[in-house]
């Protein structure tokens, strides 16, 4: 019984007859609907019985699906073609992004244009440009009005970390190189170096909001690899230990896992709910919150440039 089942999730991914478009799309509505309600200074709505935001439970599952697909992807192409489908998939979507917050700004938000303001643009656009790194999400006075002032896209501080996850969770956990002790313990800390430029982890303190993603992310993975192989791997195990750490509540666990099977069940066990050809999920959640900033009642300012 539980093979075939994962023999037909399997079947479901490989083929790419299955709801991951339609899933993506509802969490990340989920998402522009959480976010709604804290740029109008409301207390954000949460899921069954989470301590959360709606978001918080949206974010981790996209990371957990993400997780899923990329792994496929991964094992399905050459190097070169897997780096240049993360890349288009994510940069020009997240360069568009910038110039629709600037736009944004410029014209809801009530500030002065001056040449300072000139220099705060460029500053944040040439800061962020290339996501390695955390994102500069916020611009002191602009969206003063507003019950989030001065942020400018509070969803974006997610892209470097699902960089990391491209370029340092799917090699680590996917490839077949047996890497020499010392050159594993080179990648070691080039995975430490890389949390610290994220703000994930400092000598101080260990961010386990931000790190919680990844853990989702390598949940994800670690999936495709039992369902490919059939058989539980010490990854999962690993991941699914470390959520429990991570969580401190055995109640947000449960929840954590429910949100998972969830995700596998209605995406890639039942069958396809709607036709979706392509997968609007990341443009609506990289370009609601500018969007929402600017609806919220930031003055309209195009008959003043006149």
């Amino acid at each position: 019984m539980i093979i075939s089942v994962i023999t037909k999730i399997e079947h479901s991914i490989n083929t790419f007859n299955n709801n991951s478009f339609f899933i993506r799309f509802v969490l990340a509505f989920a998402v522009f609907y959480s976010h709604m309600f804290a740029i109008y200074g409301l207390k954000e709505p949460t899921l069954l019985w989470g301590n959360h935001s709606l978001g918080w439970y949206a974010v981790n599952g996209f990371f957990f699906i993400s997780g899923l697909l990329v792994a496929q992807s991964y094992q399905n192409r050459d190097v070169y073609s897997y780096l240049m489908a993360r890349f288009f998939r994510i940069m020009p979507a997240y360069l568009a992004s910038l110039i629709v917050v600037l736009v944004t700004v410029f014209l809801f938000s009530d500030i002065k244009f001056n040449f300072e303001w000139f220099y705060k643009f460029l500053k944040f656009l040439f800061q962020n440009i290339i996501p390695f790194d955390s994102v500069n999400v916020s611009m002191s006075g602009t969206w003063s009005d507003s019950a989030q002032p001065n942020a400018l896209n509070n969803s974006l501080w997610t892209i470097p970390f699902e960089i990391f996850c491209y370029i340092i969770i799917i090699p680590l956990l996917l490839s077949n190189t047996k890497y020499r002790p010392r050159i594993f313990l080179l990648f070691v800390i080039a995975i430490f170096i890389y949390l610290k430029l994220l703000g994930a982890i400092s000598f101080s303190h260990i961010s386990l909001d931000l790190l919680r993603v990844l853990i989702y992310f390598g949940i994800g993975v670690t999936t495709y690899l039992i369902v490919k192989e059939k058989k539980i791997n010490i990854y999962f195990l690993f991941f699914c230990s470390i959520l429990v750490l991570f969580e401190g509540n055995i109640k947000e666990t449960i929840l954590g896992y429910v949100v998972v099977l969830s995700i596998l069940y209605f995406g890639f066990y039942v069958k396809m709910i709607f036709t979706i050809k392509n997968d609007y999920s990341y443009g609506l959640y990289i370009y609601a919150w500018p969007i929402s900033q600017a609806a919220n009642g930031g003055e309209f300012k195009i008959s003043t440039m006149h």
